[in-house]
Parts: C-alpha cells; structure tokens; sequence
C-alpha cells in the first residue's frame, strides 16, 4: 500500500535528519509510519490524533513532541519508552491529574525533560514508589492516583485492565550496628558466665581430689593435668598445654 501524501512529502527530510516531522499534517493512523530504528525525533504538533494507539513500537526514538495536539491519554507510549525529552503542552493529557508522576513512571530515569522542564529528583522518587507493572497500567489507559493503591487494590485494577500483578516484595531492614552499650552488656555477660564455669570447675576439682592422693610439688596445672590423665584423658606435649586444659575441663562442665 502506498503512503499517504503527508507523509511521502516529509520522507525525504527524514532520512537527512532522523526527524519525522508531521505537525499540521492531516494523520489518522500512526501505523502507516512503520518501525523506523532510525528515526531520532517524532513531531505530531497540532494534529487531530487523540491517541498514538497503532505506532509501532521505535527503539531509538529520543525525543516526542506533541504541542496543541488533541492527545487526551497515555494509551500505547509504550512504543516511544526510549525517549528521553518530551513535550505535550497545550494537550489535553498535560492536565490529567498527576501527568509527570505517570510519565516518569513509564518511561523511568531516563527520561529527563517533560514540556520543557527537567523532571525533578523528588518526581522520580515518587515514581519509584510504583511497582513495575503500573506503566503497563498507564499505557493501557489507567488513570493514575497518588498514593499508590494497595496491592488488594493493584489486584482488582490489574484484572480490569489485564495486566499480571506481581506482589510488592518487601526489602530487608539492613542489620543495625551493635551499640556501645550493648556490646558492654554482652562482654559483661560473658564474663560473669566465666566466672561461674570457673567456679564450677574448681568444684568439680575439689570432689576430684577428695579421692585421690596427689603430689603437692605440682603447680595447678601439673596436677589438674595428672588428674585427668588418671581418668584416661591424653594432652600432647608438643601443643599448648594451657588451651588443651582449658578445653578438656570445659568440655566436662559445659
């Protein structure tokens, strides 16, 4: 099928600059356009066009203009979420209610320019409150509202307009430093739950000795090790003798 006149007459400015411009043209039907992947700009100012419902989707398009245009919705922008610069003004879509909000949910942190104006940090972290499916929402005809329904909510206007709803995740609290104070409270515990091992040990040792004779010439150590050996515990000579005391009687009492 031939193409239209309006559009045959801007084709040869088009492939010069990678500009479609097709303002005042009389356009009914975007789909004559085509995938273009090389068209940079797509111009439709003061057209009748109350939708872009048919545009094929244009991979590398980064800047749509649509000024003193009919367009009253967001339905298909799907097809232009590369685009980084964008003006709708004097349309009726610019006075929906929170306009920028839904563009920047669409088209993400890419975008950075809305009617002239760069888009505001504090916009796109609003748009960051919306899980991903909601540009989806948008692109079919959804009319946004802030702040964003619940997911009960999400899954009712998810069905009405058939689009999979996916369940907010929720993030992990990040774990929290221990605090001066708590970690003095825990080393204090620790030591009071050693110095009740000790005594229990020294306990333990004392009913031990009542039943045996050992040489008094021994320090503490020789002797405790002698004990247990009576009791078929073996220490190697060639490790710390200390450590492997310690472990054996906290073994024992643990």
């Amino acid at each position: 099928m031939d193409a239209p006149k309006w559009l045959k007459d801007r084709e040869l400015s088009f492939k010069r600059t990678g500009k479609l411009n097709l303002s005042l043209a009389n356009v009914h039907d975007l789909s004559v356009i085509g995938k273009r992947k090389t068209m940079k700009e797509l111009n439709i100012s003061n057209c009748c066009l109350e939708t872009i419902n048919g545009l094929y989707t244009q991979p590398n398009l980064k800047t749509f203009i649509a000024d003193n245009s009919e367009l009253s919705s967001l339905i298909n922008f799907n097809a232009i979420k590369s685009v980084t610069n964008l003006s709708m003004k004097n349309t009726p879509v610019s006075k929906m209610n929170n306009y920028f909000l839904a563009l920047c949910i669409i088209f993400g942190e890419k975008l950075n320019v809305i009617d002239g104006k760069k888009v505001s940090q504090s916009i796109k972290s609003k748009a960051n409150e919306y899980p991903p499916y909601v540009g989806e929402l948008l692109c079919k005809g959804w009319e946004l509202v802030y702040p964003p329904p619940s997911d009960d909510e999400f899954i009712t206007i998810c069905e009405e307009y058939g689009i999979q709803f996916e369940p907010t995740q929720e993030t992990e609290e990040p774990s929290q430093p221990i605090e001066s104070s708590d970690f003095q409270t825990d080393i204090e515990n620790y030591l009071n739950r050693h110095r009740e091992m000790c005594d229990k040990m020294q306990a333990n040792f004392d009913t031990l000795k009542s039943h045996f004779t050992l040489p008094y010439d021994l320090t503490f150590e020789g002797r405790l090790r002698l004990l247990l050996e009576t009791h078929g515990y073996a220490f190697d000579n060639d490790l710390p003798m200390e450590q492997q005391l310690e472990k054996t009687v906290l073994d024992l009492v643990s």
